[in-house]
């Protein structure tokens, strides 16, 4: 059985939250390979939950936990042996880009180290893949060491790891590591077209994230009050902010009683805790935290919503409009990065501009409560999002199709 190491930012540890979408991946990647995992930050004692019950499963523990002094004493150390690239990529760089530059550098630099002493554990040649999940600092450590070391490297490419506009413009040694990975995947059609635009390469292919098939469908309540739910960390880019005021504004002007469900806790966690609605307001707000990832759908089921929302202001493709889908819960979103592979307008939800106003927030919500009344064209629409689901987004699918091109690739 073949080897792949795979690259993580904190699975199989709970801090990252990757094992909402990772552990399926590795679920079947672990019928074929052996798996080898590497976190590169936030040990915690509850690793094991997460890959129980996993076969073929070993984890590469020594990059956890550690200081940046004791990363920024490794590279001054090592500073003669550091590789040329460091001093090609410096050139043309203003005085922010190169303060980027040497920070990323330096944890790069302490990752190399730690991969490279890890190395004799195991037989690594062309059937070794590594595989680095983030398009980031562990794919420009790998290659350094794949030009010491012969093996495949494959990074994946999501959204704030892949666009420049979400980088300040800048993103550290981005040709070389295009330039000497083997392939680039990316988890959306969006982001594909980016990298063949922009960097005028072919080795590009996208394989969709997944989620599992639930077996049930959000249920009708046909009545006049409309239900929404939204999930995500509350942090700026998510604009969760913005979902409130103008349900709000739209609760008040059009006399409609909202209940709106938000899973997910985030940097603006107090803020939202702090909101107090008037007694008699139209709108009803419930904020759940954070829940297990196997929670969320059994969450839309048991509170039978009519649309999922989101009005985030950039995106690769979210795992949590899979999940809306996989439980015929139509989505309401801003079209920003991959959400127009999954989202389809007027057929299994509605999409707004990556920007939207007021104005054009509620001609959008009025379409949907428009919908939502005619049961015929909604349970369509419900269906369809189903489907959607079944034909692009099944993890199973998947997930074998992309272990069976690893496969196909040694």
């Amino acid at each position: 059985m073949k080897t792949i190491v795979i690259v993580t930012s904190s699975y199989p540890y709970p801090d990252g939250k990757e094992d909402s979408f990772l552990r399926r991946e590795i679920e079947e990647l672990s019928n074929q390979f052996k798996i080898v995992l590497v976190p590169l930050k936030s040990k915690t004692l509850d690793r094991d939950k997460f890959i129980e019950n996993l076969q073929n499963i070993s984890v590469i523990d020594s990059f956890c936990n550690v200081s940046f002094l004791r990363m920024a004493l490794a590279f001054l150390k090592d500073f003669a042996f550091v590789s040329p690239i460091l001093f090609e990529e410096i050139k043309g760089k203003n005085l922010s880009e190169l303060l980027k530059l040497f920070l990323y550098y330096i944890r790069v630099h302490w990752i190399k180290i730690n991969i490279e002493n890890n190395l004799t554990n195991f037989l690594v040649d062309r059937t070794t893949i590594f595989y680095t999940y983030w398009f980031g600092q562990g794919t420009t450590a790998l290659v350094e060491l794949k030009k010491k070391f012969d093996f495949i490297l494959i990074t994946r490419a999501h959204g704030s790891d892949l666009y420049l506009s979400q980088n300040s413009g800048y993103i550290p040694f981005r040709n070389s590591d295009l330039k000497d990975a083997d392939q680039i995947i990316t988890i959306s059609k969006m982001g594909e077209s980016y990298l063949k635009t922009n960097y005028n390469i072919d080795k590009v292919k996208t394989f969709y994230l997944g989620v599992s098939d639930p077996n049930a469908i959000v249920e009708i309540i046909p009545d006049k009050t409309l239900r929404l739910v939204s999930c995500s960390n509350l942090i700026t880019l998510k604009r969760v902010d913005l979902i409130y005021v103008y349900l709000k504004m739209y609760s008040e002007e059009h006399n409609i009683e909202i209940i709106w469900h938000h899973i997910g806790e985030g940097e603006l966690s107090e803020y939202f805790n702090s909101i107090v609605v008037p007694l008699g307001s139209n709108l009803r707000l419930k904020f759940a935290g954070s829940l297990p990832n196997n929670e969320i759908v059994k969450y839309y089921l048991n509170n039978s919503f009519d649309y999922f929302i989101t009005l985030s202001s950039s995106e690769g493709l979210p795992v949590s409009l899979m999940e809306a889908c996989s439980c015929g819960l139509p989505c309401i979103a801003t079209n920003v990065g991959g959400i127009a592979e999954l989202v389809l307008n007027n057929i299994n939800g509605f999409l707004m501009s990556s920007d939207p106003s007021y104005h054009e927030f509620e001609y959008v919500l009025t379409e949907a409560i428009q919908k939502k009344n005619n049961l015929n064209e909604y349970s369509s629409m419900k269906k369809k999002c189903y489907d959607i689901f079944e034909d692009k987004f099944n993890s199973k699918n998947n997930y074998k199709d992309f272990s069976d091109f690893l496969i196909g690739i040694l």
